[in-house]
């Protein structure tokens, strides 16, 4: 007769063998588990935030893309878009798109040929009902709110998901260009002119501050033009800070920040960024920026002195041929495996599949926005 003691060693050999399987797997399939999901972790829905959807860090890229929303013409109608900025994605692949000089928020379904008008739309105007030249857009799904950086109006406004009639300013004389939310609910906004970062709680209009806050500059513990902001582990902020040409992380607490991306002057070369827009950091902390001064998406390992074209100039799509005005969110699609698994970004596990918004492509000729996949 087996003893309890033969029996838990037998059992732990078998857990070790199951671990040690599972790791072989996630290795060999270059996949991973998504104990976490997206900002901001892969996802850009925000209120679960999408940086929870794992890349892996050799992961490679196909360079040509596919048109996912968008047409080839700027008119106010809902097929086109115009001067696309920011956009976010729900666990169904639904697009909510910041369809800027149109002034609106379109609702764009996977697969449709055209988008719906869910806020906006009524020409450009401070009223409740409209908006003017919106920057990004968030989803949160506890409260059922779209998010909106209304930025020629300084604000950032609350309308309700189905309800496209008029919204609520929540917070007033901001300078607002990108949004994030973490997992408890707490929402981040950029200050482009103050050169900050602030939290807020939803419903109170003060925040705290979490980067920047000590004027225009180029110290690690300045901004210069803060566009975008991604919500990582343990809360630590990742702001683009345009002007400086450069990512920064500033961690829970800290006075100054920390340069993960670029950083070394304006310009093309692999160590440099120029104007970078929209980020995302896998769980790894690879940092992938729209390096909009360079028409290309970077990638940034940890701790690298240089980053990796994944996309754009140097490595052009097949897409019109250039890939030219990147300056938000890319929508990359991950590869089917051979289980033929469909599984949204919220579910997503080993041998699934994935979507990574990161920079919107806006080609020449085009206002649109396209995938492009992942095959390692």
């Amino acid at each position: 007769m087996f003893c309890l003691d033969q029996f838990k060693h037998i059992t732990e050999k078998i857990n070790e063998l199951q671990l040690d399987t599972t790791r072989i797997i996630s290795q060999r399939e270059v996949l991973m588990s998504s104990d976490q999901l997206k900002s901001e972790t892969i996802r850009h829905d925000q209120h679960a935030p999408i940086s929870g959807i794992s890349i892996h860090p050799n992961a490679k890229w196909k360079q040509s893309g596919q048109r996912v929303a968008g047409g080839n013409s700027s008119d106010g109608d809902k097929f086109h878009l115009h001067h696309p900025h920011g956009f976010c994605v729900d666990d169904n692949q639904v697009l909510y798109i910041a369809d800027s000089t149109n002034n609106r928020i379109l609702k764009w379904r996977c697969g449709a040929m055209m988008g719906e008008i869910i806020a906006g739309g009524k020409g450009k105007g401070d009223g409740s009902a409209q908006l003017n030249r919106p920057s990004d857009v968030i989803v949160d799904r506890t409260r059922s709110n779209l998010l909106i950086c209304d930025y020629q109006n300084r604000r950032v406004v609350r309308w309700r998901l189905g309800d496209s009639t008029y919204g609520e300013t929540i917070i007033s004389n901001i300078d607002c260009h990108g949004l994030a939310m973490d997992k408890e609910g707490y929402l981040y906004v950029t200050d482009y002119k103050k050169n900050e970062v602030c939290k807020y709680e939803i419903g109170k209009p003060d925040g705290i501050l979490v980067a920047g806050g000590n004027g225009k500059g180029s110290r690690l513990d300045q901004l210069d033009g803060p566009l975008y902001v991604f919500v990582g582990r343990e809360n630590s902020v990742y702001v683009s800070d345009e002007q400086n040409d450069r990512v920064v992380k500033w961690k829970t607490g800290s006075k100054k920040g920390v340069v993960v991306a670029g950083g070394r002057n304006r310009g093309s070369g692999l160590e440099q960024l120029s104007e970078p827009g929209k980020i995302f950091v896998s769980p790894w902390n690879a940092v992938y920026v729209a390096d909009w001064g360079n028409d290309r998406i970077m990638s940034w390992p940890q701790e690298a002195t240089h980053g990796h074209v994944v996309v754009g100039k140097s490595r052009r799509p097949k897409v019109d041929g250039t890939l030219s005005g990147l300056r938000e969110v890319l929508k990359v699609e991950g590869i089917k495996t051979s289980t033929r698994a469909q599984i949204t970004a919220k579910t997503l596990a080993i041998f699934g599949r994935f979507d990574i918004p990161i920079a919107i492509g806006q080609n020449t000729g085009t206002r649109d926005i396209f995938e492009y996949e992942w095959a390692q």
